[in-house]
């Protein structure tokens, strides 16, 4: 029997599957299923990719010194006239904010210059941590924006994109000695940002 069914089995077939056809035969067919599973390649293991850097999330505004009466007085407000909406004790609030003295409004303003500050403090750091983080500029971007001031001038009537063509033209007619100055200053450019990027490798070939 068992050979009267082998020979329905091509000899092409591969022996690894000759083999499991044969024990199907002999053993049943659970035999089959496990040799099904014991035959089938094993799955690579995928290599979980590191999780890029959280970007610089943005700042939001400082308050300005309408905002925080606002805060300050809301509560009162609504207190006050328990029957109306919220976008009806905005106005009255604003009432309010246009009644005081100039005085009254000192200590928001003065606040709001405080905080003020420290936004903008939040946000040169967070332009710095930025720029450093971006790639520096090419050979031909230091050109583009040392000569496009230059070029607009020359051309009032250009477009952007038409001034950005005469650049790259006259960057293109220009000889190896002259774009020497800007080809330096961006190698010099990208070491730093790489030796930023890459303090390890930095410090041991020191």
């Amino acid at each position: 029997m068992l050979r009267a069914s082998l020979r329905t089995v091509p000899r092409a077939v591969a022996p690894a599957r000759r083999a499991m056809v044969v024990r199907a035969f002999t053993e049943g067919s659970d035999a089959m299923s496990a040799a099904k599973k014991e035959t089938k390649p094993a799955k690579k293991a995928v290599e979980k990719k590191p999780k890029a850097e959280a970007k610089p999330q943005s700042i939001r505004k400082a308050p300005t010194a309408y905002n925080l009466f606002y805060k300050a007085t809301f509560p009162q407000a609504r207190s006050e006239n328990p029957d109306k909406k919220v976008i009806q004790l905005g106005s009255v609030v604003h009432e309010k904010w246009t009644a005081i003295s100039a005085e009254e409004r000192a200590p928001f303003e003065a606040q709001a210059a405080e905080l003020k500050k420290v936004v903008d403090a939040q946000r040169a750091e967070l332009l710095a941590a930025k720029k450093a983080a971006a790639r520096p500029m090419t050979a031909y971007l230091l050109f583009a924006g040392a000569k496009r001031a230059e070029m607009r001038a020359q051309n009032p009537d250009k477009s952007m994109a038409q001034l950005a063509k005469l650049l790259g033209a006259m960057w293109k007619g220009m000889s190896e000695e002259e774009q020497k100055p800007y080809r330096d200053q961006a190698k010099e450019a990208m070491a730093a940002w790489m030796a930023k990027q890459h303090p390890q490798q930095e410090s041991a070939s020191a």
